[in-house]
């Protein structure tokens, strides 16, 4: 009888959380069955997200901006709170005066010990370089994604080169939450 109850309550469980991932993937608009992501498939992404060469700008320091962005962006979606802290003091080491606005963020970015709180200075640096890379773009596709989900379903913008998705606002959790919103060229 103990047993039957706790096979019960064990299905109910389950139940309960198929539910939950079936309606976190609708509100990202994940309808489509997914693959799971493996190491070497992770691999590839990496590779392609530094291939920065696909796209080039008119002046080198846009550029630095760029790549530096990337860098952020992909510690982000690993998580990764030290990874983030380097790409942005890496960063902001490789800007001048010029580019205080995106400087600030990125030393601010680099002295934050909380991912939740990088999250939100990323998307801040977004909101930043969004003209920046759009007036600047010499070569190649920009691709301006976006989460729903994001900052308690408010919704968050990031950059990439690529138009497969990588979540910087929930990482592994949600890698590949969001969609593209719109294609710089």
């Amino acid at each position: 009888m103990k047993y039957n109850m706790l096979k019960k309550k064990k299905q109910s469980n389950y139940a309960i959380f198929a539910g939950l991932t079936l309606l976190v993937m609708t509100a990202c608009g994940e309808e489509k069955k997914k693959e799971p992501i493996t190491p070497e498939a992770s691999a590839v992404t990496e590779i392609k997200e530094d291939a920065t060469a696909m796209v080039s700008f008119k002046d080198d320091a846009t550029g630095k901006i760029f790549n530096g962005y990337l860098a952020i962006k992909t510690a982000l979606t690993k998580t990764d709170v030290e990874g983030t802290k380097t790409a942005a003091k890496k960063l902001a080491e490789n800007l001048d005066e010029n580019e205080m606005e995106f400087k600030g963020v990125a030393q601010e970015m680099a002295n934050s010990e909380d991912i939740g709180k990088q999250r939100e200075l990323f998307a801040t640096l977004t909101s930043k370089a969004e003209q920046l890379f759009k007036d600047q773009l010499a070569q190649g596709t920009i691709y301006k994604q976006f989460c729903p989900m994001a900052f308690n379903n408010t919704g968050g913008y990031w950059f990439s080169e690529v138009s497969e998705i990588r979540n910087p606002y929930y990482g592994d959790m949600m890698l590949t939450c969001g969609a593209v919103k719109e294609t710089i060229q």
